[in-house]
């Protein structure tokens, strides 16, 4: 196409054609940004979904299957990126015991630290005393959200940027989370 921009991609949504002969430059460089952006978007989400869909084989009792060998890279590369980004997760926060902590979301516990083990950096949420449910002394549980980075092949926090405690009764009405006891 003569003066125009053209993104083309198999992904739904993406494949956009602009004729730009008449436009200020700046109009044109905020088009191509966006089609970038719509094309790195098209590329993770096909990726995360690359990880999270596969076969089940039904000669070991329902385990999944790689469908190929690049899957094993494709899910390598989807935990490192997904590693280096920051994300907000809420839900119960349990710490205990000394040292051992979890946060139990909707997709699951994410580990924070283990007595002896794993610690991700960072600060655990402040609780009032209104917002902490003693199990062992002083130790126990609480609804909050938390900014961190994960590994989700291991399904343990790396850092906790910021954190937030929330009120009991936040947790208590979501029906995706289980409290703990």
């Amino acid at each position: 196409m003569r003066n125009g921009i053209r993104g083309n991609s198999k992904f739904d949504g993406c494949a956009v054609i602009w004729d730009v002969s008449n436009m200020p430059k700046i109009i044109v460089s905020i088009l191509f940004v966006t089609a970038m952006c719509c094309l790195a978007w098209a590329c993770n989400t096909t990726a995360q979904n690359q990880t999270s869909t596969s076969i089940a084989n039904p000669e070991n009792s329902g385990e999944p299957e790689k469908q190929n060998a690049n899957d094993d890279k494709v899910s390598h590369l989807a935990n490192k990126s997904a590693a280096n980004r920051f994300e907000i997760r809420c839900g119960w926060f349990e710490n205990p015991t000394p040292a051992n902590a979890s946060l139990f979301d909707r997709d699951g516990e994410w580990i924070i630290g283990v007595q002896g083990g794993h610690q991700a950096e960072g600060d655990y949420p402040d609780f009032k005393p209104g917002q902490w449910v003693k199990t062992n002394g002083e130790y126990g549980y609480g609804c909050a959200c938390l900014r961190v980075k994960v590994d989700r092949e291991t399904r343990k926090v790396l850092e906790i940027k910021s954190s937030s405690a929330r009120a009991l009764a936040v947790c208590r009405k979501d029906r995706s989370l289980k409290e703990p006891k």
